[in-house]
């Protein structure tokens, strides 16, 4: 018996350690896409830059970075909500890990959903609705 939750500590362990490396990753992951999103921005509004009087351009031009930044928002969210859920995880196996330490656990399984939410399906919408509408929008600019 002794045997067993030591194996079943070993595993749990194991899998805490994968948790949190892997919300560690998804932060980096975060961080990266952000700084190539802001240099993409960056390099299509200086090629597009013209100096237009014509308050259509003007209006559509702004509009796009208006977008280009909305979706940045979103994409920031939708990576965040990610490390969330991964926390969640981490911390209830951590917990379970500790019941079983204690002998105070029910069962030797441990079973987990980490449910994104709300937050999560509006970011991954607004953040592909925001893009697609920023690119049509510089398309229609660069005409």
């Amino acid at each position: 018996m002794q045997q067993t939750k030591l194996s079943d500590l070993k595993e749990h362990t194991d899998n805490i350690s994968r948790f949190s490396n892997e919300r560690v990753d998804k932060f980096y992951s975060l961080v990266k896409t952000l700084l190539t999103i802001f240099s993409g921005m960056i390099a299509v509004l200086v090629s597009l830059k013209q100096n237009q009087s014509d308050l259509f351009h003007k209006i559509i031009f702004t509009s796009s970075i208006g977008l280009l930044s909305l979706a940045i928002l979103f994409a920031a969210i939708l990576l965040y909500t990610e490390v969330i859920s991964l926390r969640h995880l981490e911390n209830s196996l951590t917990e379970h890990t500790l019941k079983l330490l204690n002998g105070t656990a029910e069962t030797n399984f441990w079973i987990e959903y980490a449910n994104p939410g709300k937050l999560y399906s509006i970011s991954k919408w607004g953040m592909s609705i925001s893009f697609l509408l920023s690119l049509i929008l510089l398309t229609i600019y660069s005409y």
